[in-house]
């Protein structure tokens, strides 16, 4: 609009605003409302997908149901009291030990996939609606 004539804002806001007086309003025609109706129930409808997690439940209780297996394993076969004749004894952790060994590249390699698949798994199991089709 102002290519060649170099105005300033409060004379291009003047040239609109006289514009718009000229052109008048608009009104719709009394029947747009029918038209736009009937053009959205033509339009195929969103239907929600179903989506379904990367771990199932029974995978999740297996993993605890293990970690538990492991957990009460470890708990018999390091007690003093109870010697066991199957088993042999096992020594038990101290963190001068065990703070070396989670600390490893490789630990810190497993914990940090285990978390990033956990963040994949919660963001892909958020609804979201179909694709619409043409």
């Amino acid at each position: 609009m102002d290519a060649d004539q170099r105005l300033t804002d409060d004379a291009l806001d003047g040239r609109l605003r006289a514009l718009f007086q000229a052109a008048g309003p608009l009104h719709a025609a009394d029947d747009l409302e029918a038209r736009v109706l009937a053009r959205l129930s033509a339009a195929p409808v969103r239907t929600s997908v179903v989506a379904q997690p990367l771990m199932s439940r029974n995978a999740w209780v297996g993993a605890v149901i293990a970690l538990l297996a492991l957990w009460s394993l470890s708990t018999v076969t390091s007690s003093p009291d109870m010697a066991s004749t199957v088993l042999p004894e096992l020594p038990a952790l101290r963190w001068d030990t065990l703070l070396p060994v989670l600390t490893t590249p490789w630990t810190l390699m497993a914990l940090s996939t285990g978390a990033l698949l956990l963040l994949l798994d919660a963001v892909l199991s958020r609804p979201r609606p179909a694709p619409r089709t043409a």
